[in-house]
């Protein structure tokens, strides 16, 4: 095997005429192999993942608020005009965070806010809500209740969103990416 048969295989080649000559041009240029690792991978999963249920949640919410304000209504006890509205304002934030988590914008704010989200929500909705109570999590559009399964989601949400704060903390960026 000559020499250039060896150079061929590991780089690409491109080859030149000139015209008028018979001088032939080699120029080689090493090929790029695009591997993504693993843990790239499970960061944009995660993100995409992320960010889909908070979109999720504050569209659902913003088109039915009532099971939200509801619940709202049994910690704040004031007129409903305030509860539905501050359901709106939080669904309208939810929305924010999460296109921001998809887009992966400001990720060290975003990420550390979905991570204090959860567990504020759970502290507030054991303090406050009864098991057979609707959480309003995803508007009047899922039944969930403040049970073992409302905890158990919440916390492997929240676990998703600590892996985000270590991979945007841990990794550079590469180039052309977002920051």
């Amino acid at each position: 095997m000559s020499t250039l048969q060896k150079v061929g295989q590991s780089m690409r080649m491109r080859i030149n005429f000139v015209r008028g000559t018979e001088v032939l041009y080699v120029t080689a240029t090493q090929r790029k192999v695009s591997t993504m690792p693993l843990a790239r991978l499970i960061y944009i999963g995660t993100r995409l993942l992320l960010g889909i249920v908070f979109v999720m949640s504050g569209v659902l919410k913003l088109i039915s608020p009532q099971a939200a304000a509801d619940f709202l209504d049994s910690i704040v006890r004031e007129a409903p005009q305030i509860t539905i509205a501050l359901v709106r304002f939080l669904s309208i934030l939810e929305c924010v965070l999460g296109c921001l988590i998809i887009g992966g914008k400001k990720e060290e704010y975003t990420s550390v806010i979905a991570t204090m989200s959860f567990p504020v929500f759970s502290i507030v909705g054991l303090l406050f809500g009864s098991p057979d109570q609707a959480c309003g999590c995803f508007g009047d559009f899922s039944q969930s209740r403040f049970d073992e399964y409302f905890l158990i989601r919440n916390t492997i949400l929240m676990f998703f969103s600590m892996y985000l704060i270590w991979y945007s903390h841990r990794t550079p960026k590469p180039p052309g990416e977002p920051q």
